[in-house]
């Protein structure tokens, strides 16, 4: 068994698939599944179930891949440590951001820190947080700065912003001539929200079913600019975080509606693993994030 197997080994358990495993490593497919097949033969177990065209951990291969996770976090760890030792001028961090945070907040703590860190060198991923919850968790970042539920009990969270999420409409919706509707009014309304697994769409509908209201959705898109494209064109009406929407509502392009009784807000949070020792380019990351002043007054911060 060594680090190459492991590394592989790791990448199928997250794909679970070796052709997509192999695109990820540059490797064949066959290559891949020649490395899986020597591991099992030296562990004497088999690592993956295969049922029809799918294949799943075992429980031998679930127990490999937490201590599989683990080597890797402390070789990813010993190389911070060297990293440390030459000052915080140099380095690397990974950093993954949720949609909102990445369109409202994040190029502001990036242009902060690589103004007075130019020579750390900085990885940044955009994507909607259980899959930033996913790539801490197997060490393929370091911090996660996230607006949505947080599964797993390996995670740190903690609390840096308070956002407002609010009922957006098209130009040419009848609610754009009330100053104010009901909750009954949005009942049958078509919404269009982000994909499952975005903190928006999770939110949005924790908030309706604690109000015991249905929630209509009539489409569901990959990203906040569809949905507000789709939203200018009269498809259908969203909830949204109002900073996402900041320009559209000066320019009156969208418009935003007070419902009584609805108010969703959330938390937005910094997440990196419990276990993970934090090299000194995350602690001055996370520094940034506590310390700067929020940089849109769109954005309704606490």
């Amino acid at each position: 068994m060594n680090l190459h197997q492991l590394k592989i080994f790791q990448v199928v358990a997250k794909h679970k698939n070796f052709t997509r495993a192999g695109e990820e490593l540059y490797l064949s497919q066959p290559a891949v599944s020649i490395q899986i097949k020597e591991l099992e033969t030296e562990l004497g177990i088999k690592l993956f179930d295969q049922i029809g065209k799918k294949i799943y951990l075992s429980e031998a291969g679930k127990i490999l891949e937490g201590y599989t996770n683990k080597i890797f976090r402390v070789i990813s760890e010993t190389r911070q440590a060297i990293e440390d030792l030459k000052g915080v001028q140099r380095g690397h961090l990974r950093i993954g951001a949720s949609t909102t945070i990445a369109i409202c907040l994040l190029l502001n703590f990036l242009a902060i820190f690589k103004k007075e860190y130019p020579l750390i060198e900085l990885q940044v991923g955009v994507e909607n947080t259980s899959i930033i919850e996913g790539k801490i968790l197997s060490n393929e970042l370091d911090i996660g700065l996230v607006g949505g539920h947080l599964v797993s009990d390996d995670l740190i969270v903690d609390p840096f912003y308070n956002d407002e999420m609010v009922v957006v409409v098209g130009p040419m919706h009848p609610f754009v001539k009330k100053k104010k509707i009901t909750l009954k009014e949005l009942r049958g309304e078509r919404f269009i929200l982000r994909e499952k697994g975005s903190a928006t769409r999770y939110f949005a509908e924790k908030r309706f079913r604690e109000l015991k209201e249905k929630l209509n959705i009539y489409m569901e898109l990959g990203g906040p600019e569809t949905v507000k494209r789709a939203v200018e064109e009269g498809l259908g009406i969203t909830i949204i975080s109002e900073c996402i929407v900041g320009h559209e509502l000066e320019s009156k392009k969208l418009f935003k509606i007070k419902v009584d009784d609805l108010k969703i807000s959330r938390t937005l949070n910094i997440t990196y693993h419990k276990d993970k020792r934090l090299s000194r380019a995350s602690e001055k990351f996370l520094s940034i994030v506590k310390e700067t002043i929020m940089p849109t007054s769109r954005c309704k911060g606490e």
